[in-house]
């Protein structure tokens, strides 16, 4: 049984699913999300399939996260867009805020939470001054990967932090 803070900050929780348990499927469906956008952000002129791995593996992974289906299509379709722009080099990395907005959808995060949004936003204007080269993009991909996970527990924290009771309505 799933916490009631929890249940709070992630409505998804409370979902009945048709397969496997939610703990089962954030986890698988969060590591697919990554593991197809590290395959998209590599791919070259030589390496073109990986391209097409990258992408399905990327949308299998939104698809298998527990939530509403047009909740999950919606953060698929948005986060596969941002990651295809990812290509064009650094200056993109301030999009990678809408796949921040997409996993605050697919979780059910209350507003609050997407003021975390400006974290990545701000970190992707200010890295993409140090990380011009394209021989840098693998630090500077690894540094904003860490940036949107933090970013996601601050998320987590203003969820939690609008879902517990103040001093006057106690």
């Amino acid at each position: 049984m799933e916490s009631n803070s929890q249940s709070v900050t992630e409505r998804s929780a409370g979902l009945s699913l048709r397969w496997g348990t939610y703990r089962l499927r954030l986890w698988l469906g969060l590591a697919l999300v990554f593991v197809g956008a590290i395959f998209v952000l590599f791919t070259s002129t030589y390496t073109l399939p990986a391209l097409l791995i990258g992408i399905l593996t990327h949308i299998v992974g939104w698809c298998i996260l527990p939530s509403a289906g047009w909740k999950r299509i919606s953060a698929a379709i948005a986060s596969t867009f941002v990651t295809m722009i990812l290509l064009n080099g650094s200056s993109a990395t301030v999009f990678l805020s809408f796949s921040l907005a997409g996993w605050f959808l697919v979780l059910g995060r209350p507003w609050q939470s997407y003021l975390a949004l400006a974290i990545p936003a701000l970190s992707g204007l200010l890295l993409v001054r140090w990380f011009t080269n394209y021989g840098n993009y693998p630090v500077l991909f690894g540094l904003m990967a860490l940036i949107l996970i933090a970013s996601a527990w601050v998320g987590r924290l203003l969820a939690r932090l609008h879902s517990e009771p103040s001093a006057k309505s106690r």
